[in-house]
């Protein structure tokens, strides 16, 4: 039914918050890290000669690659740590809404840690980086896509010895397209400026298409 399998979704995401919240070694990294990159970022463009924004777009795309490294960490290969990863293949639930519940919590895990560094970033240079509302919609399509590929990584993981070396190369390759695709839109918002209308459908849509396809390659992955 479809009503118990988006229960089922919530109960998975909610273990997950409850584990970090129980051992919240994982989120503390996070948020030394975000805040120590905003920190850093900060410091190094109040001595720059280049105008208020300049350092954001390539400190942005950094910081979600990490954090999608991180995620990738706390999603299923914490399962195959734990030994649970047998049972979650167990559920009587399609492998789809596991990876689902999976991404759900990597996503949020990410769009929150990266808005952390945002305000590192702005108080430490003393301003807001670019318009507020399409810096934060730009944030939300790249956290959808970076979640995406950290569950989609975290997933693929549980099969090799040796996870902590693969994750950076599957997430650096995975995203670099959608980088790609969207960073014009994000070098007009470092700038101060709202980009044209309409520049927000190819990045989400970009990002929910590589979700749905990833939901789809889980089924063989998780069976």
């Amino acid at each position: 039914m479809p009503g118990n399998t988006i229960r089922a979704v919530y109960v998975l995401v909610r273990k997950d918050l409850m584990l970090d919240y129980r051992s919240p070694i994982h989120a503390t990294t996070q948020a030394v890290f975000s805040i120590a990159s905003g920190v850093l970022a900060g410091l190094v463009q109040r001595q720059s000669i280049w105008e208020p924004g300049a350092l954001l777009p390539i400190s942005l795309a950094i910081v979600l690659v990490f954090q999608g490294i991180f995620s990738s960490y706390i999603s299923f290969v914490r399962e195959r740590e734990y030994n649970t990863i047998d049972s979650l293949r167990l559920l009587p639930l399609p492998p789809e809404a596991v990876y689902t519940a999976k991404f759900l919590y990597t996503t949020m895990n990410i769009l929150a840690f990266t808005t952390i560094f945002i305000g590192s970033l702005a108080f430490f240079t003393g301003t807001w980086p670019g318009p507020a509302l399409p810096l934060l919609v730009w944030i939300l399509a790249a956290s959808i896509l970076v979640g995406s590929v950290a569950s989609l990584a975290s997933a693929m993981m549980i099969y090799t010895s040796s996870p902590s070396s693969l994750a950076p190369m599957l997430i650096m390759t995975l995203t670099l397209p959608f980088f790609n695709v969207s960073s014009r839109a994000l070098n007009t918002i470092s700038q101060g400026y709202v980009p044209q209308p309409g520049w927000e459908a190819p990045l989400l849509g970009y990002s929910v298409g590589f979700l749905i396809v990833a939901a789809l390659l889980s089924r063989y992955l998780l069976e």
